[in-house]
């Protein structure tokens, strides 16, 4: 099913339960490296090489989907205006919750409206939809 639109509208999303990607963490070393650089950059008082480690560690430091998390959740691909396609992942449909509470990406008991409402696709849903 698809088709191509520049949005997803709002209320297809409502039906779904939303995950966010995580910070990966940093070793103890690496957390006082890096409070050390951001602190020598707030006082700029970095040189070029403490500029390029400070963008290695934020380049690591970049929140991702877990494998558990990728592994239950899909997402919506679609046309942006400016004609480049634009990504929205991180979306559990209502029939993969269970799975995905049995994995443990998100708990039973939290409050979803996907868990009360049954989603209903239309024949030609709004947009190009991926689920990995």
């Amino acid at each position: 099913m698809s088709r191509l639109d520049h949005r997803v509208d709002w209320s297809e999303k409502d039906k779904l339960t939303r995950l966010y990607p995580q910070v990966p963490d940093l070793s103890e070393d690496e957390a006082e490296e890096y409070d050390a650089l951001c602190e020598l950059a707030n006082a700029d008082g970095l040189d070029e090489e403490g500029h390029a480690k400070l963008e290695t560690f934020d380049a690591k430091r970049a929140p991702v989907l877990s494998p558990e998390q990728r592994g239950a959740a899909g997402g919506f691909v679609f046309v942006g205006h400016d004609g480049e396609l634009q990504f929205e992942m991180g979306f559990v449909r209502p029939k993969d919750r269970a799975e995905a509470v049995e994995s443990g990406v998100i708990a039973a008991d939290r409050h979803n409206s996907a868990a009360r409402f049954p989603v209903k696709l239309p024949r030609n849903p709004p947009t190009l939809r991926l689920w990995w």
